[in-house]
This record gives C-alpha cells, sequence and structure tokens, in this order.
C-alpha cells in the first residue's frame, strides 16, 4: 500500500469515528433504555393485579353461571330484595 492510500483510509477512519460517535451522542436511546428498565417492575406489579383480577372475575362468572345459591344473592343484592327473614337497611352515602 502506498502511503496516499493509507492516509485516506486513516482518514476514511477518523471520519467514520467522529459519524459513530456524533450520532451515539444525538440518539436518546441509552436515555429510553434506562426509563424502561425503570419501568418493568412497576408494570409486572400492575400484570400481577390484573391477572389476580382477571381470576377472580373467572371464579365469579363461573358462580353466576353455574350456582344458583350465588345467582339468586346477584340478584337480590342488585334489586335489593330480601328472602324470608332477612333485613334491609340502607346507610347514607356521605
Amino acid at each position: 500500500m502506498t502511503s496516499k492510500q493509507l492516509l485516506f483510509l486513516a482518514g476514511l477512519l477518523a471520519i467514520t469515528w467522529g459519524v459513530v460517535w456524533w450520532v451515539s451522542h444525538q440518539s436518546t436511546a441509552p436515555q429510553n433504555y434506562r426509563w424502561f428498565v425503570k419501568k418493568i417492575p412497576q408494570q409486572r406489579a400492575i400484570n400481577q393485579k390484573l391477572v389476580q383480577q382477571n381470576q377472580h372475575l373467572q371464579r365469579k362468572s363461573m358462580a353466576l353461571r353455574y350456582d344458583h345459591r350465588t345467582i339468586a344473592r346477584e340478584i337480590r343484592d342488585q334489586l335489593s330484595l330480601s328472602k324470608k327473614g332477612e333485613l334491609i337497611i340502607y346507610l347514607p352515602r356521605n
């Protein structure tokens, strides 16, 4: 290789390194990555609560579908009805 070719390759390498350095410093990817890493535990906690809520709703749905006592209790609660011997007390809402 001639000295001109070596000088050209060295200049090309320096320009390439400069462009890579500039692009990496202009990017917000490192900040975004740190933000996402901090959000992962929060999102996992939210997901766990939603899984528990879904399980509760599935159990309630199955009970309302097949358990006659649950169906009767839900109807009484929503329509403010009572069975024989039950007493309904309405409390004022503040």
